[in-house]
């Protein structure tokens, strides 16, 4: 069967799991209680709440693959009850926010990361131990919470954060000088990393008050790069360190740290005449660079398509990924002894482009860009999106029907023909 796509220009909502439930023909493998049975979706959710495994430090992690790949521990029991209970599917995850941390004392950074090889070859340890109890994995790895120093490594590239200061400027001598916290170091679930310090750039501004408002506004055609006679001075000698620990009780929690944000005072100074009069404004922006990847490199797609097929290629089960994001997930698998698969495109030009996925092994495959609550886990983000009177919201997607595995649909290749269109 050759490939072949139904493109889809769509309203507020999509949801494509049904093609995929149709097409791949899979098997509804109800829950059967005493008193209710619970269908495809439920049956998941129930056995993704009581399989799964979470991690908080690096020793928790080699112990318990160590007692797996012994056919002990409580992978083992694990695996076990959810055999007695019917279920097929185990989450494993780190939530390294969580770790014990010792005041005074600073963390190492997290050593089993999803896109280290040391990574991959402990969870295909416990992979071929699940599979003989019929179970696979859901993971999270493809998440900028875990993912980074492997793509850094591979690609040299970094995240790029920016940190800005607004100051003063003579506008006739065009002298400036701005002071600053530059951050130096973070924390979050890949543990304690140091930020390395990119380039330093300087705009000069004017503002104008709005009449009978306290606001000011700048017209953005104003704004003039400063290119010339820039100069950094780092004040060695104050260096602020802290964390998350003002919001305990002294004592209170042993996750508490006051050592996990490290920033460092500079000074960026400066003088460069320019011929617009009346700049009297400068906004310093310090370039941040992180172990993260840069999901707007050309290099990411194909770092994250090989890093599945990393997993994949150690014989990896995996049922499961859970709000992930990107440009397109493809699902595939035998039917009737014969190979097939439906891919989902998504449009650089939708909203929250790339999207979050849910793909299941019980058939769900779908995007969704309004769970952003309950995917980041951040009751602050709020996913909803605001349609004014008599304005419109498109979405466009392609969906792929197709023979063959991913590589041999040339899944990516076509997304690429896709994504360059107009």
């Amino acid at each position: 069967m050759p490939a072949i796509w139904l493109q889809a220009i769509l309203g507020i909502v999509i949801f494509l799991g049904a093609p995929c439930l149709s097409f791949s023909q899979a098997p509804e493998r109800p829950l059967r209680g005493e008193l209710l049975s619970y269908p495809g979706p439920w049956r998941f959710q129930w056995n993704a709440r009581g399989g799964r495994a979470a991690f908080t430090t690096d020793d928790e992690f080699e112990q318990y693959v160590a007692d797996g790949a012994r056919g002990t521990g409580s992978f083992v029991q694990s695996l076990e009850a959810l055999r007695t209970a019917g279920g097929d599917t185990m989450r494993i995850f780190f939530d390294y926010f969580y770790r014990q941390k010792t005041p005074g004392q600073e963390d190492a950074p997290r050593k089993y990361l999803p896109d280290s090889d040391a990574y991959i070859e402990k969870i295909a340890a416990l992979s071929r131990v699940a599979q003989e109890y019929g179970v696979g994995f859901s993971l999270s790895f493809l998440s900028p919470l875990e993912i980074g120093p492997g793509y850094t490594a591979k690609t040299g590239e970094t995240g790029v954060w920016l940190q800005y200061r607004k100051g003063l400027r003579d506008p006739k001598t065009g002298a400036f000088s701005v002071q600053m916290w530059r951050q130096s170091q973070w924390s979050n679930n890949k543990g304690v990393f140091r930020i390395r310090p990119g380039r330093v750039r300087v705009f000069a501004f004017q503002d104008t008050p709005i009449l009978g408002t306290l606001y000011r506004v700048v017209d953005p055609a104003s704004i003039v790069e400063i290119k010339d006679g820039i100069h950094t001075e780092v004040y060695e000698g104050l260096v602020v360190k802290n964390g998350d620990n003002w919001r305990h009780p002294p004592g209170a929690s042993p996750h508490a740290s006051s050592d996990d944000y490290h920033a460092q005072r500079i000074r960026v100074y400066g003088a460069c005449p320019l011929p617009q009069e009346g700049l009297d404004r400068v906004v310093v922006v310090q370039e941040l660079l992180t172990p993260e990847m840069d999901y707007f490199s050309k290099n990411a797609l194909p770092f994250l398509t090989g890093l599945i097929d990393r997993y994949l290629a150690a014989g990896i089960k995996i049922n499961g990924l859970y709000a992930e994001r990107s440009a397109w997930v493809d699902y595939c698998g035998p039917v009737e002894e014969r190979t097939v698969g439906v891919a989902i495109f998504d449009n650089p030009t939708n909203p929250r482009y790339p999207t979050y996925w849910h793909s299941r092994g019980y058939g769900l495959h779908a995007a969704n860009i309004f769970g952003v609550h309950d995917f980041t886990g951040d009751k602050t983000q709020d996913g909803s999106l605001t349609i004014e009177p008599g304005s419109q919201l498109r979405f466009r997607y392609r969906v792929v029907i197709h023979s063959g595995d991913t590589a041999s649909a040339k899944i990516a290749e076509l997304y690429k023909e896709y994504a360059a269109r107009k």
